[in-house]
């Protein structure tokens, strides 16, 4: 599982465990582009990638985005690391719903912040 997957840096691994499905999500349009592309570059075909935010509720939320680093986005309320603030509403949902109607024999984190962590151990 790749929560805020980015271009998928993280996901990339699952080329290596062709046998498992990887869950890879990313709520910035431009950069769920990018994700795809670089699944399809690299001919990974087991990474299901989802253009969510994952929270602790299913809806809309404003995703936080900085113009100058892809990589400070947040769903965080008070964005301390960057001041180019853009922010943007994104769709939200709960790993309870995108899980639902598939058997998990286990989930492994691959990239986690502080709050995915909180999220995690909510469900």
């Amino acid at each position: 599982m790749d929560i805020g997957a980015q271009f998928g840096i993280y996901s990339l691994f699952a080329k290596y465990l062709p046998l498992s499905t990887f869950y890879a999500f990313e709520p910035f349009p431009a950069t769920f582009e990018l994700l795809n592309d670089n699944m399809t570059l690299n001919n990974i075909t087991n990474v299901k990638t989802f253009n969510l935010a994952i929270s602790n509720t299913q809806g809309i939320s404003t995703l936080n985005t900085s113009a100058n680093h892809n990589g400070l986005h947040t769903l965080g309320q008070n964005p301390l690391r960057f001041n180019d603030i853009n922010p943007i509403d994104v769709n939200t949902t709960t790993l309870d719903i995108v899980f639902k109607d598939i058997p998990v024999h286990y989930i492994t984190p691959l990239d986690i912040s502080q709050i995915v962590l909180k999220i995690i151990l909510v469900c």
